[in-house]
């Protein structure tokens, strides 16, 4: 099993992708660099991904806009959900055309 160390070495080796136990490759995002507004999907409870707007990555958490909503329209409630970064991942054109 790797450890997170191992994890880091080999993601740095390969641009930012690791192979995890199982064989997968995954694409790490650095949430750091993440601008507010970009697409993202936060996995829900169904085994799937729900389409949100990133807010901001602080301690390992993404907070995010609910329900469509962005930092110009979220209006004075200023909702926003939190996740762990390993229930969060960058949304791929397709997934933002999606429905359209």
């Amino acid at each position: 099993m790797m450890n997170f160390v191992q994890a880091c070495v080999e993601c740095k080796k390969n641009g930012g992708k690791y192979a995890n136990d199982a064989g997968e490759v995954k694409k790490v995002t650095d949430w750091t660099k993440v601008k507010v507004d970009t697409p993202i999907l936060t996995a829900n409870i169904n085994g799937g991904f729900n389409k949100r707007h990133f807010k901001s990555f602080e301690s390992g958490w993404v907070s995010f806009y609910p329900v469509g909503t962005t930092s110009w329209s979220v209006g004075e409630s200023g909702c926003v959900g939190m996740l762990r970064t390993d229930k969060c991942k960058l949304a791929e054109i397709e997934d933002v055309n999606d429905g359209e």
